[in-house]
């Protein structure tokens, strides 16, 4: 008994209806971790690969459009109907579907503009009906009209596909009517001698670390990832972060993997294939090419696209305070002021940008005492902003590259992970509080995994006992 699954997430379809000139659809492109005029594109390459290759199904894990633009839905739609002729799709939708902040865009000049058509969560069960949940043999309807359902992908292998939009806690979650569901398609499942996956948007794990993905999370996460595991389920197909991470925990006894999904038109833009056969399954990255307006993109092109945000980010800082201040606005973290003198901040941004490794690490390491001589004379000479869009990268790719323990790479950067600890020198009683204590080893973890992931997704094995 075996199956094979084509995995896709956070495609972010973007309709060219909504605008692609002017100043106010540049910035956000500029600050958009994934493509938006090439999305059209990338889905095209996806179903190209998906359809030549011998998998039994495609799974798509919600945030299909860019924020829920109801042309980009219908535009999206009818492309996945050519994919769906050839593999049965399986398809979940989420926030961005819906646009749950109340906020789809468009772009016309220097303006940005909200009045744009938007389904809501009802609208979207009528709308992809025909990719997944008019094959269930079970569904669940949640108040707000969305579906879950389940469904029997061939003989032996049956797949949840939950919606868990705003249902737990105030966060993502399943309500109390959706877990008794999944025990029951658990139940199903045994009797029937049937194996059970599922799918989601949201997280379960911390896939690098609570520092990093905890509000990318259910709210009840141990809950969920117990009854997953109790219910049978093993594999658990996950979006949301557009980072590529595989993650293990123990359930009573039972092994549940998490499997966060890239985003298909982010770094490192590709399909991932699943393949199932005598409890353990094997994981691949497959990397996609595509063509748009004449181009041929290749995984280097994304490479530069995905890191285009960081490099402007620390650039904008070396040069103007307020034009940094708004680039952080619109990744969504909103403030309104930056409590430092304008000289001193794009002095340390000019640091950070056209500065070498041992450059910036002079003066901490004077002070402090941070990375190893050695160590920092085999790296010191080279760019900060090129080891910084390295480690960037490694966030969203499962580490395509890893940093092994014991290379000078790794060494100076758990020795910087660590720079946090050595203020505790100082005698400052709040830094030595248990929530600091907390946030500087969830500082280190993250470290740690960027430089050496759990699994490396590109390509491994999962077993089940």
């Amino acid at each position: 008994m075996s199956i094979k699954l084509a995995v896709i997430s956070d495609i972010h379809y973007y309709s060219h209806e909504l605008g692609t000139e002017g100043s106010a659809f540049k910035f956000r492109e500029s600050m958009c971790q994934y493509y938006l005029l090439e999305s059209g594109a990338i889905v095209d390459a996806a179903i190209k690969n998906i359809s030549e290759s011998d998998c039994d199904a495609v799974l798509v894990c919600g945030d299909v459009t860019n924020n829920g633009e109801m042309c980009s839905h219908v535009e999206l739609i009818e492309k996945l109907r050519v994919l769906n002729k050839k593999k049965p799709v399986y398809l979940i939708t989420a926030t961005h579907d819906w646009c749950s902040n109340g906020h789809p865009r468009r772009f016309v000049g220097d303006e940005t503009l909200n009045d744009v058509e938007s389904p809501g969560p009802a609208d979207l069960t009528d709308m992809y009906r025909e990719f997944g949940l008019n094959r269930a043999i079970s569904e669940h309807v949640h108040e707000n009209g969305s579906v879950s359902y389940c469904v029997k992908l061939k003989k032996g292998y049956r797949l949840l596909c939950l919606n868990d939009d705003k249902n737990g806690k105030g966060r993502a979650g399943y309500t109390d009517e959706l877990k008794e569901w999944i025990k029951e398609q658990g139940e199903e499942a045994k009797k029937a001698g049937d194996k059970i996956f599922a799918i989601q948007h949201h997280l379960l794990m911390c896939g690098i670390s609570k520092l990093v993905n905890s509000t990318q999370c259910c709210g009840d996460r141990d809950e969920l990832c117990e009854l997953l595991a109790e219910s049978g389920v093993n594999y658990v197909f996950v979006g949301h972060s557009h980072m590529y991470r595989i993650s293990k925990k123990i359930c009573g006894g039972k092994i549940l993997y998490q499997l966060n999904i890239p985003a298909l038109t982010g770094h490192p833009c590709g399909v991932i294939y699943f393949e199932h056969e005598n409890n353990e399954a094997k994981v691949k990255l497959e990397r996609l090419e595509f063509e748009y307006n004449g181009k041929r993109y290749t995984p280097a092109d994304v490479e530069e696209k995905t890191t285009h945000q960081i490099v402007t980010l620390v650039k904008h800082m070396s040069e103007d305070k307020e034009k940094f201040r708004q680039d952080v606005c619109e990744l969504g973290i909103h403030i309104k002021s930056i409590p430092v003198p304008d000289k001193l901040f794009t002095f340390i941004g000019k640091k950070l940008y056209e500065g070498t490794v041992a450059d910036v690490l002079a003066l901490p390491n004077k002070l402090l005492g941070v990375v190893n001589d050695f160590d920092l004379k085999q790296v010191g000479n080279d760019k900060f902003i090129e080891y910084v869009k390295r480690i960037y990268l490694s966030v969203f790719d499962g580490s395509i590259v890893e940093y092994p323990k014991g290379t000078h790479e790794y060494n100076v950067i758990m020795a910087i992970s660590k720079l946090p600890r050595k203020l505790q020198k100082l005698p400052i009683k709040q830094l030595h509080s248990d929530n600091i204590n907390s946030i500087f080893s969830d500082i280190e973890l993250t470290c740690e995994r960027i430089c050496v992931p759990e699994y490396n997704a590109v390509s491994c094995v999962l077993k089940e006992d």
